[in-house]
């Protein structure tokens, strides 16, 4: 289902950068795993995500250790707290 998923919004992107006159592989997909299980991140892992964005660096530390070995860009979406700002850069990829 997330494969099909995945292959689905490709489609749309490639046909969405073709009327705008822009190639697909300038357009980068987040696909954004917050409340997922771990399970469920990992098999859109599989099905070719590869950059992948949580809200919240205490619920995206657990994901992150778990499935960094599993390949993907990790994105930090949303506000940062000051307090919780170091934590992120040593987790993200991106913010």
């Amino acid at each position: 289902m997330i494969g099909e998923n995945l292959r689905s919004i490709h489609d749309r992107i490639a046909a969405a950068a073709s009327r705008a006159g822009r190639h697909a592989s300038e357009i980068k997909l987040v696909a954004v795993t917050k409340t997922h299980p771990v399970e469920v991140v990992r098999e859109a892992i599989d099905a070719g995500a590869t950059a992948l964005g949580e809200n919240k660096v205490q619920e995206a530390e657990s994901k992150i250790v778990e499935l960094r070995r599993d390949g993907g860009e990790w994105h930090l979406i949303g506000h940062l707290q000051s307090n919780k700002a170091r934590k992120a850069v040593q987790l993200f990829d991106v913010i």
